[in-house]
């Protein structure tokens, strides 16, 4: 089977396709294209790139969700159909909402990973779809409009998560499936730990809390490393505070981020609005103790293989910590049970196995559908 997958270069849709190109390679035999919005780090492209059967076609052009990027979704869209027919794919993974509206006739799978009206919905602390209060500009409008134009056209919809599923459900109207993300436990280790947490990902983004973060450790006798970039694509900030004890790493390739990771004993999963959070597995994978945000996604991924906090409050998350920091026995348990939860539940050959499944349904399907039907 040939699969054409979009991807990113922005964010953890990269490392999820990753896993799962090289799971489809690995253990179906597939071929796989990867149609990158964004050019990866060449790091990333010698560490990760799983084999020969995975063909990577890059697009410098903006996602859906990014200002003023009508026009290069058009061209994303005209790109890609183009591409499915001269590389003859049976199947179209899409991870971008846009390419459910793709003319092709072959299926079209859209996994939803995130959603702006979700991000807007759970950081001001409001449930999901509801908006109630929140002024949408032009541009929101027309990402909700595209949103749901792509889930209406794709064959099938896929979520990390049943959070994640409840909330298209409320936003859209739209019934999906569940696949949970995975990873490559081979990947990550072995652990060197060292008197650190840290927190990767969007910092530049306020719903990742990074704020809090930093305000939980200052003055606490450990080191924040926080990895990830200042400032967004289209020029987005949030305002950091000081703190002397917090590092700054800044963007780095994913094989020094799991560097990172097997030094640090915690990580902060500190978001508001995660409807997964890959960042988390990758430090559970790496023997962090997970403290997170109490928010329904994380307490359905980690159970109670996680320590919650409530969102938003630095003085309960340095509270966790302090008393973290003198229970050593403590910390070993909790590690042991985020690694044992996420080998159990979350790792990438689970994720292939699956989606593997959807992939025969959906192409057995539409060929019954689209041979001739005689009398």
């Amino acid at each position: 089977m040939r699969v054409l997958m979009t991807t990113d270069a922005v964010g953890g849709v990269w490392q999820y396709s990753l896993a799962l190109a090289r799971g489809l390679t690995e253990r179906a035999g597939c071929d796989v294209m990867l149609v990158c919005f964004g050019l990866p780090r060449e790091e990333d492209l010698r560490d990760a790139l799983p084999s020969d059967s995975v063909e990577l076609h890059t697009l410098p052009l903006r996602l859906e969700w990014m200002p003023d990027s009508e026009g290069d979704v058009r061209a994303a869209l005209e790109a890609v159909d183009r591409l499915t027919t001269l590389w003859h794919a049976d199947l179209v993974h899409s991870n971008q909402y846009c390419f459910g509206l793709l003319g092709t006739s072959v299926p079209k799978l859209v996994a939803a990973h995130s959603d702006v009206l979700g991000w807007l919905a759970w950081h001001r602390g409001q449930p999901p779809g509801s908006l109630s209060g929140v002024e949408l500009d032009e541009g929101i409008n027309r990402y909700r409009s595209l949103v749901a134009a792509g889930l209406e056209g794709a064959t099938a919809v896929v979520c990390p998560s049943h959070f994640m599923a409840n909330s298209l459900a409320s936003a859209y109207g739209c019934r999906s499936l569940v696949i949970h993300n995975g990873l490559w436990p081979n990947l990550y280790g072995p652990p060197r730990k060292e008197n650190a947490a840290m927190m990767a990902g969007r910092l530049w983004d306020e719903a990742k809390g990074a704020a809090t973060a930093i305000r939980a450790v200052d003055g606490l006798p450990l080191e924040l490393l926080l990895a990830g970039p200042p400032t967004g694509p289209s020029g987005e900030a949030t305002l950091l505070p000081p703190a002397p004890n917090v590092r700054h790493l800044g963007a780095l390739s994913w094989k020094d981020t799991r560097r990172a990771l097997a030094r640090s004993t915690f990580y902060l999963a500190a978001s508001t609005y995660e409807p997964f959070g890959l960042a988390a597995l990758e430090a559970a994978l790496s023997g962090c103790v997970l403290l997170a945000s109490d928010i329904p996604s994380y307490r359905e991924i980690w159970g109670d293989a996680a320590l919650y906090c409530p969102c938003g409050d630095p003085a309960s998350l340095r509270a966790t910590l302090a008393t973290l920091l003198e229970s050593p026995d403590w910390i070993a348990t909790l590690a042991q049970a985020a690694r044992d939860r996420a080998l159990e539940r979350y790792t990438a050959d689970r994720m292939a196995d699956r989606y593997w499944d959807l992939y025969c349904s959906l192409v057995a399907d539409n060929r019954l559908s689209t041979s001739p039907q005689w009398l």
